[in-house]
């Protein structure tokens, strides 16, 4: 079962291409690293971090080794999320296109 920060991001941004026709994978592991959610095309992750029972962040060591090989990292967390869920999904979108149109030529 979907945390409701996780669930809100699937549904209002992420399921079914609806983030410029992109598809997201849920839960997957890219590199020995376990994200919440994985852009396998635009090579774009979001590591999602309970509040409740927070799990270690990527160090900025690991986020830079990920870049250089390719995948850009975001970071936030579910509090984020449900407090301010339009500043979050402007963050993401913004992450997303800049790293999209670098790497993928969108």
């Amino acid at each position: 079962m979907y945390s409701e920060g996780k669930q809100q991001l699937w549904d209002q941004l992420l399921a079914e291409g609806q983030l410029f026709g992109y598809n997201f994978e849920c839960d997957k592991e890219i590199e020995g690293f376990d994200f919440t959610y994985w852009c396998p095309e635009a090579r774009f992750a979001i590591k999602l971090l309970d509040d409740q029972n927070p799990e270690n962040p990527l160090t900025a060591g690991d986020k830079r080794i990920l870049l250089a090989k390719g995948i850009k990292v975001m970071t936030i967390t579910t509090h984020e999320v449900l407090s301010d869920y339009t500043d979050t999904e402007k963050f993401i979108i913004a992450e997303f296109t800049s790293f999209a149109r670098t790497n993928c030529g969108t």
